[in-house]
């Protein structure tokens, strides 16, 4: 089983399919050509041979992603499998270097690493880690990449859901 997620450009102040007008369009990732590029710099063991669809793996991961024909390319299909924990990190990247965002297709929300890991911590229970790159601990400033602008967590509420995922 899949978890889907889906890469593309939104306006700033939407955080869920649903606050997208109906009709509004988003603006595209790029040409194909820097499209692939793209992603070549940010997953290196990604294989690109077919340019409707790519794979990349690490360890205890996978994922297929998935371009379409269309050029400009508006957005890229992520399937991920394994240790979803894992693959955050290269989903992260790939985002950071296309310059767009990441939504979590089942829930129809966007995530961020910092609400990945608060979700995940509280529904296992685990002890924080370290923060991943880009994000910070609870109360401190977080600079979400999609804005650039620093935002605050509200105290005891999360502002986008995500569902856990593990193996």
């Amino acid at each position: 089983m899949s978890w889907d997620v889906l890469l593309l450009r939104l306006p700033g102040h939407v955080t869920s399919m649903e606050e997208l007008p109906d009709g509004e369009d988003t603006p595209p990732l790029g040409r194909k050509p820097w499209v692939l590029d793209a992603v070549r710099r940010a997953l290196p063991e990604s294989d690109l041979t077919n340019p409707r669809r790519g794979q990349a793996e690490g360890p205890g991961w996978s994922i297929e992603l998935i371009f379409g024909s269309i050029d400009p390319v508006d957005s890229i299909v992520l399937q991920v499998r394994g240790n979803y924990d894992d693959a955050l990190a290269p989903i992260f990247r790939l985002a950071a270097e296309l310059g767009c965002r990441v939504l979590d297709v089942f829930a129809g929300n966007l995530i961020t690493p910092l609400d990945f890991q608060e979700f995940r911590d509280r529904f296992t229970g685990a002890e924080r880690r370290a923060p991943t790159p880009r994000s910070c601990p609870p109360g401190s400033p977080d600079t979400r990449p999609e804005t650039g602008a620093a935002t605050r967590p509200k105290p005891g509420k999360t502002a986008h859901h995500t569902p856990g995922r593990n193996k």
